[in-house]
Order: structure tokens, then sequence, then C-alpha cells
């Protein structure tokens, strides 16, 4: 179950973003929300590494006949790297994007976190069907990220036809 904390961490934190947003619509420290949550994952991602080999089972799909594969999280000595390697990025993206605190908005900052997370669930993957699931849902939020925060048209139809 620790396997999930690095994933549930940068979400909750993304979520947790967008919920100060509606219910504290003057809230004006989404930064220090962001890198707490940043900072909060890294040493649980270096802890990790003492969990290895570890595997975890989402969901078991129906009678074996059926689905012979279930989706699986495995954390090995090939997938720890990445996974360091996208928390400490998302950890950098939140430190250094605070330069340009006037052209940054705190929806990059949500988004960045919870495509690391995703991202972080894709390389943990450890069968081809849980990798599907993976990219499947990292282009479904990249999709929504990219149709809220664009306002012009033109662009939005650009968008819609790349991903079609």
């Amino acid at each position: 179950m620790i396997i999930l904390t690095p994933i549930a961490l940068l979400l909750f934190t993304s979520l947790g973003m967008l919920l100060l947003r509606w219910l504290r619509p003057r809230f004006s420290y989404f930064w220090l929300v962001a890198a707490f949550g940043a900072l909060l994952t890294w040493p649980i991602a270096f802890y990790l590494r003492s969990q290895i080999p570890t595997e975890f089972t989402l969901v078991t799909c129906g009678p074996p006949e059926l689905f012979p594969v279930s989706p699986i999280l495995q954390l090995d000595e090939i997938s720890w790297p990445f996974v360091v390697t996208l928390v400490t990025l998302a950890l950098a993206v939140i430190f250094t994007d605070v330069v340009r605190a006037e052209g940054t908005r705190w929806p990059a900052w949500a988004g960045s976190l919870a495509i690391s997370a995703l991202g972080i669930f894709a390389v943990m993957a450890g069968n081809t069907l849980t990798l599907l699931l993976a990219w499947a849902t990292i282009d479904l939020a990249e999709f929504s990220f990219l149709i809220i925060q664009i306002l012009q048209s033109e662009i939005r139809e650009r968008i819609v036809l790349a991903f079609s």
C-alpha cells in the first residue's frame, strides 16, 4: 500500500488546491501548498527504495478465464529511479516557477503535480494493461487541463484535433 503514497499525495495536493480555490476564492498561497505537497512527496520517494521489490494489485478483474491480467503497480530497481526523477522534476517546476510569479497561475502548478502523479503511475505499471490505462489517463488529464486553461476557440479546436 505504501507504493500508492507518492501518487496519492501529489493528486491530493492538486485536488486540495482546486478545493481551496472553490472554498476560498481570495486564497493567495497556492505556491506554498504546491511546494509543501511536492516537498512532502520527495522523501517518501526515497523511502520507497527500502521497499523494493513491491507489487500492488489495483483491482482483481472477474473470472480468470475472461480477464487473465489485472492492473498491477510494481516498484523495482528499474522503476524506482524514474519515480524519484518525476518527483524531483515536479519539485523543481514548483520551485523555479515562483520566480515568474506574475506570469504563472495556480492551475499550472496543480496540473504539473497531477501529471507527475500520473507519470509515476505509468512508471510503476507492472503489466501492459496498467501501462495502457496510465497512458490513457495521462492523455485525458492533459486534454482536460488544456481545454480548461485555453480560452481562444481557434486554439481549442487545434487541441481537440491533436488529441483526436
